[in-house]
């Protein structure tokens, strides 16, 4: 049998990277905020991503994802790391690893970047707190 696509080269051997990111809020998070968190690069692979965040309230979710870039190469993609995280009730840490193994279908793994984009945090439901930071890292590797 022959594989129907074969593995490049430039992504054995390559070396891991993260993407540190931190937002302190100053203000709730209200329904349809966007929240910028960092740039991902031209030429990577997304391995994996991982959000950190304190109780942020009685209420509030967001997603994890990218905005498409000024060029229009890459489409926007809001939930493309992280869908659906519960942002109250209690402190937590969610990385898109667990929730693929929790049966979630997180379009942004493996996804080979072909321009610079934004990652992003958009609030799907607000929040109650107004103070507390969040942070995490996005998990690359460059093959481009």
């Amino acid at each position: 049998d022959v594989p129907s696509d074969k593995v490049h080269g430039r992504d054995w051997g390559g070396k891991v990277e993260k993407i540190y990111f931190s937002y302190t809020l100053t203000a709730v998070l209200a329904l349809n905020d966007i929240v910028k968190l960092a740039k991902i690069p031209n030429g990577c692979r997304v391995l994996d991503a991982v959000l950190q965040f304190p109780d942020l309230g009685t209420t509030g979710t967001a997603v994890l994802g990218y905005a498409a870039d000024a060029a229009g190469v890459e489409t926007a993609d809001d939930d493309a790391f992280l869908t659906t995280v519960d942002l109250n009730a209690a402190a937590d840490c969610v990385s898109m690893q667990q929730q693929m193994e929790a049966g979630g279908s997180n379009a942004g793994f493996a996804k080979v970047f072909s321009a610079e984009c934004d990652l992003q945090l958009a609030v799907s439901q607000a929040t109650t707190a107004s103070s507390g930071t969040i942070k995490g890292w996005l998990e690359i590797i460059k093959v481009g």
